[in-house]
């Protein structure tokens, strides 16, 4: 029998806690014909398991299978290939889903053709009561996740937890879905990482990854665990899971060595060992963990290094020791402004400060350079660090006073921010660099005075337009811009067949693509009223995907403003225009460009002087631009030969054009200045030409 949705869990001798978990399963509100309840049974204690099968009163629904030699990560590999149904959720034996777990998964499935796995929250059912030493960063250990109020599409690097997760049955892999080296293996061991593993594959193959907030279960925290040995226990086995869940990543070494000689440094060298094995709380407690976690990840790394990271290591052990020496000296120097309590970073050449997941392309290219440490910022405040040791941006800087320090500028060079960003920079004893994307959008006399001065005290600013440097030196005079040919194009990947296949587009369609912020002055409300002014036979020939973040415009309002067309229309935008951070991945947002043929930057307004990075993310794919003539971004397809310009900025017009585009699938030769952008290789061409930079301070 064929049923929509499976409902799994995989047990391991916890039989009190799994007839709560079934009983779960069996009263949501979803109709029991269409989904089915499997059990795979790794308790190898025959008497035991026969005892609870035979008292338990079964659903209808449910079937029960046997897995020996026990483990996790075998038993979600035959609830694979035993499902009868397209999509699988899997949850803990020790969890209980609430009421509407399935439904909210199977609509957001329905819902998300392009979704490959999704999760929810999972809220802690403490034993007695949550210890007052456990540290917030820790509780993830527990396997407790809150990613927030709204229903989401995951950013990088963000993952959902194995005790409320599922998956599109095509998406995996019916043979080995789960890394069998890792997962759960009955009482023995802590491994770990299973799930994320399949999650990164997923997201590789280009598949985007859900959260959805409603689909909550609460789990229990089992006692046990509530120990500070436990914890200690479960960091080391969660660094024997990274080992084997990275063995080709590119910066693991990076991120143990970093974040070992942070620990190490932070607890004090001469007791590593004697603290490692003291009992400790909150904050301490945290710093304990990290350090164990760390030291184990850095020992099961070190037989796989060569030996010129071996003495990288080594070298920055001593670099410790020597800029301790050197901070007790200047302790009482007033010119060397610090803070005692964020010296715990790693003493690296570089720190790249940046918002969250903004430019994921910018970190494979610092982690090749081997020299950068890397502070994230939570994606609305600047001024706080994800680590939770730094408080603001100007501690994160002088965390490293003796590096040169990146930030990205355009959110400082605005009205409400430069004012303070430039008392901030003149009062720095640090160096500074910036990454500018765009000419600042507000002018005026004095604010280009403070804007000039501001750009004047950075030591060099990067930029990835010729345009936008010789723009902000006529403009500002000022000569310390650098232009670097990259943008984030290195995630527009050769899947074309397979994403058009997957996303059900027709060969003979022209794919129209408007990627980015839905808000004024991006053209998506021109574009909105013209599709329905296109003739009948030519919407018939096209496909228009939106995606980026909803602001002045969502989701429904697109579906109902091409409600009575007859193109094809894929939307990735929020449901919400408030609050919305709703955002693709990086790969599939590269997928996206890759099936595109023509792009649409249809700036008006406000946006008419943009330097849209989305001029080098679809030159670098060979993809054809459509833009308002009177913008930046026409006179650069106008000057560079890159596509069509509409002349006109009305509905008609722009209908015509479009219907013209579609006609001719013309090719443009583009000039030579937008090929400089290396795809393929981009992360090692920005790490070289930052560090020649870098390299002449």
């Amino acid at each position: 029998m064929t049923y929509k949705i499976t409902a799994a869990i995989c047990t391991y001798n916890r039989y009190p806690y799994l007839e709560k978990a079934i009983a779960s399963l069996a009263n949501q509100n979803f109709d029991p014909d269409t989904y089915e309840i499997l059990v795979v049974d790794n308790t190898n204690d025959e008497t035991i398991t026969g005892n609870f099968w035979d008292r338990l009163t079964r659903p209808k629904q449910l079937r029960v299978l046997y897995s020996h030699p026990p483990g996790l990560s075998r038993a979600r590999n035959l609830v694979v290939r035993e499902a009868s149904a397209p999509y699988v959720c899997f949850l803990d034996d020790d969890a209980i889903a609430s009421p509407d777990w399935l439904k909210t998964l199977f609509d957001f499935f329905e819902a998300e053709q392009g979704a490959g796995v999704v999760g929810g929250p999972v809220h802690p059912i403490w034993p007695t009561y949550e210890p007052d030493w456990l540290p917030p960063e820790t509780k993830g250990a527990l396997t407790i996740l809150d990613l927030g109020a709204d229903t989401r599409i995951l950013e990088p690097h963000e993952y959902v937890c194995g005790a409320n997760i599922a998956f599109r049955i095509a998406a995996l892999n019916p043979a080995d879905s789960f890394d069998e080296r890792v997962g759960r293996i009955g009482s023995v061991s802590l491994l770990s990482n299973e799930e994320i593993i399949v999650q990164k594959q997923l997201e590789a193959a280009g598949w985007t990854r859900g959260y959805c907030a409603h689909a909550s279960v609460r789990h229990h925290v089992d006692e046990n665990r509530l120990s500070r040995s436990w914890f200690r226990s479960r960091m080391a086995w969660q660094a024997v899971s990274e080992v084997l869940s990275h063995d080709e990543h590119p910066y693991a070494y990076g991120w143990a060595l970093n974040s070992l000689l942070s620990a190490a440094k932070s607890l004090g060298g001469a007791e590593l060992l004697q603290q490692v094995f003291e009992d400790a709380n909150g904050a301490a407690l945290d710093e304990q963990l990290s350090l164990i976690r760390h030291l184990v990840g850095i020992l099961l790394f070190s037989n796989q290094l060569p030996a010129e990271n071996r003495e990288t290591f080594a070298g920055s052990l001593n670099q410790l020791a020597v800029q301790e020496d050197k901070t007790r000296k200047q302790a009482d120097d007033k010119t060397y402004r610090r803070r005692p309590d964020i010296l715990s970073l790693p003493a690296l050449p570089h720190i790249f400060t940046e918002f969250r997941e903004s430019h994921p392309y910018m970190y494979d290219a610092y982690a090749l350079s081997g020299k950068t440490s890397y502070i994230p910022f939570e994606e609305k405040a600047w001024q706080r660090p994800v680590y939770k040791s730094l408080r603001t941006l100007s501690d994160s800087l002088h965390a490293g006073h003796k590096t040169l320090t990146f930030l990205t500028l355009d959110p400082f060079l605005q009205p409400w921010q430069i004012e303070g960003f430039f008392s901030f920079v003149t009062q720095q004893t640090v160096a500074v660099c910036g990454f500018q994307h765009r000419m600042p959008t507000h002018t005026g006399p004095r604010f280009d005075h403070l804007t000039r001065k501001t750009l004047l005290r950075l030591e060099k600013v990067f930029v990835y337009s010729h345009d936008l440097k010789d723009s902000l030196e006529d403009k500002y005079d000022i000569p310390n811009i650098v232009y670097i040919p990259a943008h984030s194009i290195t995630y527009a990947y050769n899947r074309t067949v397979f994403t058009r296949d997957r996303l059900n587009i027709p060969d003979d369609h022209s794919v129209f693509s408007m990627m980015g912020e839905m808000r004024t002055g991006k053209g998506v409300e021109l574009l909105l009223e013209a599709i329905p002014l296109i003739t009948r036979d030519c919407q018939k020939r096209m496909t228009f995907i939106f995606a980026g973040k909803g602001v002045v415009v969502s989701k429904q309002e697109i579906e109902d403003a091409l409600s009575d067309t007859a193109c094809n229309a894929l939307i990735f935008v929020g449901d919400t225009k408030t609050n919305n951070f709703r955002y693709l991945n990086s790969k599939f947002y590269g997928d996206l460009i890759n099936i595109t043929d023509l792009g649409l930057l249809l700036y008006q307004h406000d946006q008419r002087y943009c330097k849209s990075g989305l001029i080098n993310q679809y030159t670098g794919a060979r993809k054809t631009i459509v833009a308002t003539r009177n913008s930046f971004v026409g006179d650069e397809v106008v000057a560079h030969d890159l596509g069509y310009v509409l002349e006109t900025e009305t509905p008609q017009a722009l209908a015509k054009l479009l219907e013209r585009c579609a006609d001719e699938r013309k090719s443009f030769h583009q000039s030579d200045k937008y090929q400089e952008i290396h795809r393929q290789s981009t992360p090692a061409y920005v790490a070289k030409a930052l560090i020649d930079e870098l390299d002449t301070l």
